[in-house]
């Protein structure tokens, strides 16, 4: 059993989804049904995360991940319970194949953050592709609602 999981990707034949755990839990299965632990996303967590959320210990929350223009893209937050001091993260890979020596997350920072005089909080990404190749990110919980943006097709 997993907690916040994210929309569930097919790669070679895998299916992969990620879940809040440390440094973004990951879960492959076969066919759906049998489902093994996979590798953390970030064995080395990010440098930056504790000045966002200071009692943070590196348990990443709901991830969302998509594949766009040939690499993958993973969404997670960065937060602790009922504060909006948060952000919303993106790490890329080439592959979800740990096997494969491309493989890697790299850490691409803050897409978006909250602070405490946010109306919002930065947390529990859904990415979406748009029509003409755009990518919509819907995000947030707690106090003002669900916010949408659009994000940078080429970055992410």
């Amino acid at each position: 059993m997993v907690h916040d999981p994210s929309t569930i990707l097919k790669y070679k034949g895998v299916y992969w989804a990620f879940a809040t755990g440390q440094g973004v839990a990951s879960l492959r299965s076969a066919d759906l049904v049998h489902w093994e632990r996979g590798p953390a996303a970030f064995p080395v967590l990010p440098g930056w995360f504790k000045d966002v959320a200071p009692t943070q210990r590196g348990h990443f929350w709901a991830p969302d991940a998509i594949e766009h223009d040939g690499r993958f893209l993973l969404y997670y937050s960065v937060s602790a319970f009922g504060r909006r001091t948060s952000a919303i993260a993106l790490a890329t890979s080439p592959t979800l194949d740990p096997g494969d020596p491309k493989y890697g997350w790299t850490d691409r920072g803050i897409v978006i953050q909250t602070n405490d005089s946010s109306d919002h909080n930065a947390i529990d990404p859904c990415v979406v592709h748009g029509e003409n190749g755009t990518l919509w990110m819907a995000y947030g919980s707690f106090w003002s609602g669900i916010k949408l943006i659009q994000l940078d097709p080429g970055t992410g």
